[in-house]
């Protein structure tokens, strides 16, 4: 005996659709940053920050710690992890 309880739905509907593509470009947004190199040659984190557009120097979310073992793990030679 095979059940199979997977169930999908079709919903034709532009404006459904545009409703949830400007929903999802927000979420996208407030939860993504691009990475870029500035003039110097440094990167940058430009993101939306509560609603507020910003641009950080230091990898965001993360503490001098997980910076400090990240750089450790980019010089440590691999048979030494």
């Amino acid at each position: 005996i095979e059940i199979n309880a997977e169930m999908g739905l079709l919903i034709d509907s532009a404006k459904m659709i545009a409703e949830h593509h400007s929903k999802t470009e927000e979420n996208i947004a407030a939860l993504t940053y691009r990475v870029l190199l500035n003039e110097e040659g440094d990167l940058e984190w430009h993101g939306r920050v509560d609603g507020e557009d910003m641009v950080l120097t230091r990898e965001p979310d993360t503490s001098a710690w997980l910076r400090l073992k990240a750089w450790f793990m980019k010089i440590a030679p691999e048979s030494q992890l």
